[in-house]
């Protein structure tokens, strides 16, 4: 498994590479012992000011070929929330990238601007634009692991449930999806019983959008392997939910598991990438799709 690392040098300059251009400056001293991530900030893939999203890499140059990169979609009820926010991020960027992994953060249209079909759009465009800089620094697009907290997991399941959406903004099949006690996987169950005023705000009161919505219900042949994540602590259970989805795909032979996790929606995603159980648990799933890719087995 990896070890935590937990001092580190954070750096941006500017550099220009497989003729993507990324701004760059120190923003933190260095020693022989710190170990140095490098960072992309706001790389754009939309025309909103929200349509970015931040890259952490080992090393700069790059080389990616044997590399997976994760992409974090952080959760904020549709409405709030940021790539920056240090519950989303901090504990595994530290882990993950000084062992050799690329990390990468996206913002997406608020709901003030955008339902969430259309916020899932706006995490399926960053994926491409992921997938297009790990193909410029001769890496492969499909060693792209997607994963979403609460209502960002919502919208990374629903992209990981029927992928013809993501394909259609221009993104090639990836690893794997993780999400983290995530939401409205049963989006039709969820208003019709235990909606709160955040969900009946992204949803609406229309039954048919509620179904063209519902990651439960927009399950295809072709989803996208997906492990969820799940607090037993949570009300209403969101285990249920990943239980019931994890039924739904299992009949369709799709390759889905449930991890039931005793830690609350804050624990949940904070303490990911500290040294525990939970942090192996979600590592060895990482390892086992990536090695599922044949050519990183060369």
């Amino acid at each position: 498994m990896l070890k935590p690392l937990k001092n580190l040098l954070i750096v941006t300059s500017l550099a220009c590479v497989g003729g993507l251009q990324a701004q760059i400056a120190p923003l933190t001293s260095s020693s022989a012992n710190t170990p140095t991530i490098f960072e992309l900030p706001d790389q754009i893939y939309g025309s909103h000011e929200l349509q970015t999203l931040d890259i952490y890499l080992p090393s700069f140059p790059i080389n990616t070929k044997k590399r997976p990169a994760i992409l974090m979609v952080h959760g904020g009820a549709w409405t709030s929330g940021d790539k920056t926010d240090a519950i989303s991020i901090s504990n595994k960027m530290v882990r993950w990238v000084p062992n050799g992994m690329v990390f990468a953060s996206t913002n997406y249209r608020s709901l003030f601007d955008a339902k969430p079909n259309r916020q899932a759009r706006d995490v399926a465009k960053a994926i491409a634009l992921l997938q297009r800089k790990m193909e410029a620094w001769g890496g492969d697009a499909s060693n792209v692991i997607l994963m979403g907290h609460s209502s960002g997991a919502y919208l990374a399941s629903l992209l990981a449930a029927n992928p013809s959406m993501a394909f259609e903004e221009g993104v090639k099949p990836w690893l794997g999806t993780i999400v983290i006690n995530p939401i409205a996987l049963d989006t039709i169950d969820l208003m019709e019983n235990d909606a709160n005023y955040a969900q009946r705000d992204a949803f609406g009161d229309d039954p048919s959008y509620w179904s063209s919505v519902s990651p439960l219900h927009q399950l295809t042949p072709s989803a996208i392997p997906m492990m969820m994540v799940c607090s037993t602590l949570e009300e209403p259970d969101n285990c249920a939910s990943s239980e019931a989805f994890n039924l739904k795909a299992q009949e369709m032979s799709r390759e889905t598991k449930v991890v039931k996790i005793n830690l609350d929606e804050k624990e949940i995603i904070d303490s990911l990438g500290l040294s525990s159980q939970y942090t192996d648990i979600i590592e060895a799933y990482i390892y086992e799709i990536f090695q599922k890719n044949p050519d990183n087995q060369k």
